[in-house]
């Protein structure tokens, strides 16, 4: 890094205003509107000095439908400023706290707005259930992908986070894409209440994802293959984004092999069909864990890259499925 480029960095954030900003997104990324009533300052003023931290490399932002999403950026230099910020997050300083609170208090109005909305009961855990769904699924995850580090991680289909919030501090950065407003919105809150800033919400179509090619180190498809009307090209889609050291992991309803192939119960894959279209996808099943249950059909199942993706290879974005 340039001297210009350090002083140009150091000058971007050698504000009150944009320090706490950079203090506030250290939490975790949040709207320009959630910004504007955690520091209660104007729009304009809140916009031009996230402008000035944008165009420093300091932040980043995305668009979703009308909201625009501002979080810390992901290059060297701002994590490393990060680090000195996220002291002064958790320092005792009153203003620092008092924007803490605020954005806080919002994101918790979020999440009951969420819950409030056009949510599915049977899209939440079961209040009684969830601690054992939790502590067999977070067995699971273990018993299938280790306890090292995990990369860059993708979750197809994140819901309300439970995957990441379960992999989270293993994860360098962590991707939720989900096409449900009041999901991510349950999913951003409570992976910020978690602690974990580097995981993100998107809203994509599993189909086409808005990802370069061989970007994660681990891609899970989550629950969404028996949902999915073209389940091969989904899974041709996140073979396209995963690594070639990479790793895919299937989350799903998954009739055993030993099943023979026959009409698809509703609501179920058949593990012949999954190895099928893994196949066509260039990868190969590798792992398989079942989690408790009364049917064994809660199923991780891990598969691998056969060969490395052609750097010239295009996504497979439209076909017929078997």
């Amino acid at each position: 890094m340039t001297l210009d480029a350090t002083l140009a960095l150091l000058q971007a954030a050698a504000d009150p205003s944009r320090l706490r900003l950079l203090a506030a997104l250290a939490q975790g990324e949040a709207t320009v509107a959630e910004l504007v009533q955690a520091l209660e300052q104007s729009q304009p003023r809140i916009s031009r000095h996230l402008r000035l931290l944008d165009e420093a490399g300091l932040v980043e932002h995305f668009r979703e439908s009308r909201w625009v999403y501002y979080r810390l950026a992901r290059g060297q230099p701002a994590l490393d400023l990060a680090t000195l910020i996220q002291q002064l997050a958790d320092s005792d300083d009153a203003q620092i706290r008092g924007d803490a609170g605020r954005l806080a208090a919002l994101r918790q109005q979020r999440e009951r707005e969420a819950l409030r909305g056009r949510l599915r009961l049977a899209a939440l855990p079961a209040a009684g259930a969830s601690p054992l769904a939790e502590a067999d699924l977070a067995a699971g995850l273990d018993a299938v992908l280790g306890d090292g580090p995990l990369g860059r991680v993708l979750d197809i289909g994140a819901g309300t986070g439970t995957v990441l919030r379960l992999l989270g501090q293993r994860v360098e950065e962590g991707t939720g894409v989900d096409s449900s407003r009041q999901m991510r919105l349950l999913a951003r809150a409570r992976l910020q209440a978690a602690g974990l800033p580097q995981c993100s919400l998107r809203d994509a179509d599993a189909h086409e994802l808005p990802f370069p090619d061989r970007h994660f180190d681990l891609v899970i498809v989550d629950g969404v293959l028996q949902r999915s009307p073209r389940p091969a090209v989904l899974l041709a889609e996140a073979a396209r984004v995963l690594a070639d050291h990479g790793r895919l992991l299937v989350l799903d309803r998954i009739l055993p092999a030993v099943h023979e192939p026959g009409p698809p119960t509703p609501g179920t894959l058949n593990e012949h069909d999954l190895h099928a279209w893994l196949r066509r996808a260039g990868l190969a099943p590798a792992r398989r864990h079942w989690l408790p249950g009364r049917a064994p059909d809660q199923a991780l199942i891990t598969a691998l890259r056969v060969q490395p993706l052609s750097p010239t290879a295009t996504p497979t974005r439209t076909g017929t499925d078997d």
